[in-house]
């Protein structure tokens, strides 16, 4: 067996999602030549930018596609959104330009070029072919660097120049780290940053205000209409804050966005019909036509072919069968900047009225709400969550007057701040708006804790007392006991100096006594089931779980066959959002009956055990989504990538690949071809030979081929032999606690 990579149980998984894709949209005459700008690096701190008038009847837009597909995943979605977008193409008042580097050795479709390309997105009715006119080949460009994006903006805002300007930034996002990855060339970026270690170089949330502020002063737009992000999970309080002081309207989604996305058609259909619009309507448009009205879905052709590549169909399905499936998990907001402030003050305000509370009330809160995608360690608790849906959870896990108020004010205010919201019914919760609320091991961690958040969200630390909340969550630190009066607008401030929080502890993290296993027999089989019996003691439990592993003799590891949640005698509801209600009394009784069958991944020709991982709490265990995790290859690719198979009703509906290194960086649908290959990832409990202590630790097992089926799960006898059984109680903070017995399975 090759080992892959030691870590602790992965108690919480990737949620059922469909992923991010990019943008593109179109219309100029002759560029004039722009001359190469000075690197961002050591330049002057230009002058701040001033806010526009309202638009006029006559009013011109110049609509700016930033798109980053050199990314093996991306390529072919990418450049299906640029053909999106020529069914409309420009105008004399509605002017689009892309610009667009594409990846060596992915899609070899429309004219399998690799270097960097500007465009004059022009009308064309052919989906499968770009013909809009090619301004200029670049070359191999780094569409990571801050320096590239300027140039693009300042070269087209100076071409076509215009009254209003959108800047439409396509790749994989990741939250309040920022994003835009680019392999090629590779470089080490110039931000020495303990998350830039593990993440490599990309354009952080810090860099695109930097570039958005050099951008305003380079042009003299005043600022953009409207910054969109066609990416994944970047609908951040944090992202917001960052380009406030840029742009009068933003969208953005919370959650990784499906292949498909925006439907740009439909968005350049409404802007060119209506040029009189504002950026708040064209916002609007953005959110509503999002899905509904994509073109890969309502064209015939484009969906059968979509429909092939997603879900490995062949057969003919109607564009309302599609609709159902992509709007599931789908999250996307429109938000008016202007309106940001109040948002910032009334958290702030709410932040304050915490000090009330019990920390460990306020992690059970946190680890209830509705959670996103995480871009960081995978083995603890989703840090992204739904500003609005947590406030909700405070007023029932807190319940203190103030608090209450306080968390009305601020649902208020974010309700004030959206132009418009969609969510998927698997979304539930979802109010429009994400904050990152890592747990204590990710508050100190390299890439997710406050040394690297707090350079990175710099704007948003300086605006609000968030970084102070979470001192104090974690490390006791007091709170202010007053609030500034919020100004009308948001404006950059310098980054801070580095600091140290000292000592941290985890509220929610007393510890939970889980007593021995009390088995009906010692033996099993499929006619004999056995029952498990314990008690768990402790005020923080957030949930309980099963565990079913198999003794392996030979290697003396304990292989993991199953885990799922087990069900409270109580399931309480939140915004659509369920958690287990264990009640009051300090010890719970557990049970559980295991008929001697576990789970396997199979195809037409093969079937292998396979570990399925339960995605979230749900409603009832019918409900549920799982994962299982694996390395991905392409049938041309040369490296394989983390990825994870999603499963509902039985089947496989959804491939996630992750962008960073391990199972870290940005998720990101991949759509398998034929001759694509996954490899299970088996889970192992084994002795650490430098701890000495058990760990859990991934292997390669069985290689699974893309084919003409697709690949379901089963339930099969658990081979015969002696295993290891147990619960599992975590805390409110991502800790495990455990109790194990032996069993004869016969």
């Amino acid at each position: 067996m090759q080992q892959i990579a030691p870590r602790r149980w992965r108690l919480t998984r990737f949620s059922f999602v469909l992923l991010l894709l990019l943008a593109a949209c179109a219309d100029l005459s002759e560029p004039t030549p722009v001359a190469k700008r000075t690197p961002i690096a050591g330049q002057a701190t230009p002058a701040a930018p001033t806010r526009t008038a309202a638009g006029r009847d006559d009013q011109t837009w110049l609509i700016m596609l930033y798109s980053d597909a050199d990314d093996e995943i991306l390529e072919e979605d990418m450049l299906n959104d640029l053909n999106e977008a020529e069914l409309v193409g420009s105008t004399d008042r509605v002017r689009v330009v892309a610009q667009m580097d594409r990846y060596d050795g992915g899609y070899d479709g429309d004219g399998d070029w690799t270097s960097t390309k500007r465009f004059y997105i022009e009308q064309d009715d052919n989906l499968e072919q770009m013909n809009s006119k090619e301004l200029a080949d670049l070359g191999e460009q780094n569409m990571a660097d801050a320096d590239t994006l300027i140039d693009f903006v300042t070269w087209a805002a100076k071409a076509y120049p215009s009254d209003k300007y959108v800047l439409i930034m396509s790749d994989h996002g990741s939250g309040w780290p920022g994003g835009w990855t680019d392999p090629e060339p590779s470089t080490l970026g110039r931000h020495d940053i303990p998350l830039a270690e593990s993440f490599g170089d990309m354009l952080f949330l810090m860099e695109m205000s930097e570039a958005f502020e050099h951008i305003i002063a380079e042009t003299g737009i005043g600022e953009f209409e409207l910054i969109g992000f066609d990416a994944c999970l970047m609908s951040h309080v944090e992202v917001y804050s960052a380009i406030a002081p840029y742009a009068r309207y933003a969208v953005a989604s919370q959650e990784v966005e499906p292949s498909l996305g925006w439907a740009y058609a439909a968005i350049l259909g409404r802007l060119t019909d209506s040029p009189e619009i504002d950026g708040a309507e064209l916002s609007r448009a953005i959110v509503d036509s999002y899905i509904e009205q994509d073109q890969q879905i309502l064209d015939d052709d484009a969906r059968a072919k979509y429909v092939s590549r997603t879900y490995d169909f062949d057969g003919e399905v109607s564009a309302e069968e599609v609709l159902v499936q992509e709007r599931k998990a789908i999250t996307l907001t429109a938000v008016d900047l202007g309106k940001l402030p109040a948002v910032i003050d009334a958290l702030d305000r709410l932040v304050i009225t915490l000090a009330e509370a019990e920390r460990k009330d306020i992690a059970a809160a946190r680890r209830y709400t509705q959670a996103f995608e995480s871009v960081f360690d995978s083995d603890q608790p989703k840090p992204y969550i739904d500003l609005g849906h947590f406030a909700q959870l405070l007023k029932q896990k807190v319940n203190v007057p103030s608090v209450n108020k306080a968390a009305d004010d601020l649902i208020k205010a974010i309700d004030k701040s959206l132009i418009e919201e969609k969510h998927g019914d698997e979304k539930a919760g979802a109010t429009g708006i994400s904050i990152h609320f890592p747990n204590s091991k990710l508050y100190t961690s390299a890439d997710a804790g406050y040394k690297s958040y707090n350079t990175v969200a710099v704007s948003f630390v300086n605006d609000s007392l968030w970084d102070e909340f979470l001192a104090f969550q974690y490390a006791k630190k007091p709170l202010p006991t007053t609030v500034e009066q919020p100004t009308a607008t948001i404006e950059r401030q310098p980054t801070p100096e580095p600091v140290d929080v000292g000592d941290v502890e985890a509220p929610g993290a007393d510890p939970i006594t889980v007593a021995p296993i009390q088995l009906s027999s010692t033996t099993a089989s499929l006619d004999r089931p056995v029952v498990l019996n314990s008690s768990i003691t402790g005020d923080n439990i957030a949930f309980v779980y099963i565990f079913i592993g198999y003794y392996d003799q030979e290697s003396d590891a304990i292989r993991v066959l199953d885990m799922d949640y087990l069900d409270a005698e109580q399931t309480r509801e939140i915004g659509g959002v369920f958690y287990p209600d264990w009640g009051t009394a300090s010890t719970i009784d557990i049970e559980f009956e295991w008929d001697t069958q576990v789970f396997a991944m199979q195809n037409e020709t093969q079937s292998s055990l396979a570990l399925f991982s339960p995605e979230d709490y749900g409603a009832s265990p019918e409900e549920a989504t799982y994962t299982v995790e694996g390395l991905y290859t392409t049938a041309k690719g040369k490296k394989s990538r983390r990825a994870l198979l999603l499963f509902s009703n039985g089947e496989l509906v959804q491939v996630l690949g992750y962008t960073g290194k391990e199972d870290t960086g940005s998720l990101r649908e991949i759509n398998p071809k034929p001759g694509d290959k996954f490899v299970l990832l088996d889970t192992w409990l084994e002795e650490s030979q430098q701890t000495g202590e058990s760990e859990f630790v991934n292997y390669e097992g069985e290689d699974f081929v893309f084919g003409s089926d697709n690949f379901t799960w089963k339930l099969e006898p658990a081979p015969a032999g002696n295993y290891l059984v147990g619960f599992f109680a975590e805390d409110f903070d991502g800790n495990v606690y455990s109790a194990y017995e032996t069993l004869i399975v016969e």
